[in-house]
């Protein structure tokens, strides 16, 4: 069994040097996960024993709110970056701070790498070390195809550093290509919205593309995956160009296209609508078809597209309903797929697999 580990133990740790306690409760739960959240809206719902990690709050609202969600979930710790002020509401959560130039995800990863060797010999394995954690039944696996020159074990040791806690990546094959192969091991618990948001960051701050498989369980085939991973990677890079984390499953409805062979079955309805809306952006000086190309990209996030953009929630959602109002075609909800669809044909001339 792992021994018990207090939130005062892992701080001592000399790496989170600069990580300094704000505020502990008399009891605090023990830490057993760290879950890094760009805030409220984008964090998976806290679980009993998560240290927290978040960035600057976007607004007055955003730190009261993901306190409030910690204290519900009984999380461990919320950590802030310095000069960050807490609210005196949740005194049942711990609140620390650490240094300003550190990264979220570098800050994560610090708190990961301490509390790890207290927690997942106990989490996944008993009789396991914990470097063997990844041969557990039940760690979800997905390929990753990275478009450079660098070896694996460099692009592995690149992207570790902002890979949440529970995640391993390691090299796969031996490639004379400029395609490198690595399998991601994912613990049981590591929300998908953590990967992603991990992922893009590291290709966009490396200026790496890449390629993710879809997920799958130890004693499936690898070779599948892979294959699947360099599609991604392709088909992603011509779509978005470089700096950019392509996920299978997001691909499915570009990739349609090129298998079925058939694309002008959205021919009228790609130029119709399309046209409706450069025809408006010409004659009204708008940004509508970016502001939806953006929307789509970003998985429909909101947040993203107006940061992406540079606009407020509100005005993104004035442009959609201009949109909307403009093609007579729902651009959220269920009806966003015909979106999906144009913005595929739309790409096709430049994908070549």
């Amino acid at each position: 069994m792992a021994e018990p580990v207090s939130l005062e133990r892992i701080l001592s740790d000399p790496e989170l040097a600069g990580f300094v306690p704000r505020r502990i409760p008399t009891i605090p739960p023990m830490p057993i996960w760290v879950l890094e959240t760009t805030g409220p809206d984008d964090a998976e719902q806290p679980r009993p024993g998560d240290i927290v990690v978040a960035g600057e709050p976007r607004d007055t609202d955003d730190l009261p709110r993901l306190e409030a969600m910690c204290s519900k979930a009984c999380a461990c710790a919320l950590a802030l970056p310095a000069g960050i002020d807490s609210s005196n509401a949740y005194e049942d959560i711990a609140v620390i701070t650490y240094p300003s130039w550190i990264s979220r995800h570098g800050a994560a990863a610090l708190l990961a790498r301490a509390l790890w060797p207290f927690v997942a010999v106990d989490k996944y394995n008993e009789s396991a070390p914990a470097s063997t954690v990844a041969n557990h039944t039940s760690t979800r696996r997905r390929v990753l195809a990275v478009s450079s020159s660098t070896e694996p074990e460099g692009i592995a040791a690149a992207l570790a550093p902002y890979l949440p806690f529970g995640v391993d990546i390691r090299s796969l094959r031996e490639t004379t290509t400029s395609e490198r192969y690595l399998l991601m091991l994912i613990a049981e618990g590591v929300a998908p919205a953590e990967i992603r948001l991990s992922l893009r960051a590291a290709a966009g701050d490396n200026r790496l593309s890449i390629g993710a498989s879809d997920s799958f369980l130890q004693g499936e085939p690898v070779g599948p995956y892979v294959g699947r991973a360099r599609e991604a990677l392709l088909l992603g890079t011509a779509l978005f160009g470089g700096g950019h984390v392509s996920f299978y499953e997001n691909l499915y409805l570009y990739k349609a296209f090129i298998d079925d062979g058939r694309p002008d079955i959205l021919l009228s309805f790609s130029r119709d609508n399309l046209g409706l809306i450069r025809e408006w952006d010409e004659r009204h000086g708008s940004l509508l078809l970016s502001t939806l190309e953006t929307f789509f990209e970003l998985d429909r996030s909101f947040r993203k597209t107006a940061e992406r953009l540079g606009i407020h929630r509100h005005t993104l959602k004035s442009r959609l309903e201009k949109i909307e109002e403009i093609t007579a075609c729902p651009v959220r909800g269920e009806g966003g797929m015909s979106y999906e669809l144009i913005l595929a044909y739309k790409h096709l001339s430049k994908v070549k697999l």
